[in-house]
């Protein structure tokens, strides 16, 4: 792990970060993106939350606090889901033992238009160096499986302390969205 922390209580929040700036994604899809966002990611992470008697509080970047504050809705998180990216860093203040469910695409487009395997593993090893848990949920061309992010939060809940990384398929049938 990484120092020594002290003790914080047991996360009862989960915390969705939910990205108002899609540089990857045109301006025109934006409206799409974000209704579709709504409905299979926001909506089943809502829905989670309560069937396991967690607070909800969505991190928007849009309207972003005080980092005080940023800090302080992370350190009662239990499960943060989030979209690859530097909002995963609240995690630090998160208790040991919190989950993150990353949604991250597995590939990268180069300058010449090729599509290439890429994973990045950063945010999975500084879980693990928390004492985190970690599911990956991959989103090919940012987007996202309703059914495997359900089941990666589900995972989370009934994990508890476990550290070992996770994937969960993209290959279940369920509702997709960009993310």
């Amino acid at each position: 792990q990484l120092g020594k922390r002290d003790p914080l209580p047991k996360g009862d929040s989960l915390v969705l970060i939910r990205r108002a700036n899609f540089s990857q994604t045109a301006s025109n899809n934006k409206r799409r993106v974000m209704a579709s966002f709504q409905e299979t990611v926001q909506a089943p992470a809502e829905a989670h939350a309560r069937a396991h008697a967690l607070r909800f509080a969505l991190f928007d970047d849009a309207a972003l606090p005080p980092l005080r504050e940023q800090l302080a809705l992370f350190t009662r998180a239990s499960i943060i889901v989030a979209p690859l990216g530097a909002g995963e860093l609240g995690m630090v203040a998160s208790p040991s033992g919190a989950c993150l469910v990353e949604l991250a695409d597995p590939t990268r487009v180069d300058k010449s238009g090729a599509v290439h395997p890429h994973v990045d593993a950063t945010y999975a090893r500084l879980a693990s160096l928390l004492g985190h848990t970690y599911e990956l949920v991959p989103t090919p061309g940012l987007v996202a499986d309703s059914a495997a992010v359900r089941s990666a939060m589900q995972r989370c809940s009934e994990r508890g302390g476990s550290t070992a990384p996770r994937t969960a398929s993209h290959a279940r049938h369920g509702t997709r969205t960009k993310v």
